[in-house]
């Protein structure tokens, strides 16, 4: 999809978790009470992830934490991924940090803020 001769890419965030889970097993009769050792904690990914409409290329980076500066990097890196374009996004409180702003006000990027609480909105939640 272009706009005014912009491309749309849409822009969010996402953890994948690995979680313990119970399952079925057979085990000797004689123990009454059997204990199935787990990892401690949860293991997981976090994911930066833009998906341009008009293509649907999908650019994705993993990061351990998710702020104001690993938001920079992967916005950054969208940019030159995806020029020309507008950028949606939800209202996290980091895509609205100093740096951010200083950034895009620096380079010219378009970005769009959804509504709060609108994820039926942003086509990369699908």
């Amino acid at each position: 999809m272009v706009h005014d001769g912009y491309r749309i890419v849409f822009m969010d965030e996402c953890h994948f978790y690995q979680h313990g889970t119970r399952i079925r097993s057979w085990y000797p009769p004689e123990d009454r009470d059997p204990v199935v050792l787990q990892e401690p904690g949860r293991k997981g990914i976090s994911v930066f992830g833009a998906v341009s409409m008009d293509s649907g290329r999908l650019l994705t980076s993993l990061t351990d934490r998710y702020n104001a500066l690993t938001f920079l990097e992967f916005l950054s890196l969208a940019h030159r991924t995806f020029p020309d374009s507008i950028f949606v996004l939800d209202n996290a409180l980091y895509h609205h940090a100093g740096a951010i702003t200083d950034y895009v006000n620096l380079t010219g990027i378009r970005l769009f803020f959804l509504q709060p609480y609108s994820p039926d909105l942003n086509h990369i939640e699908r």
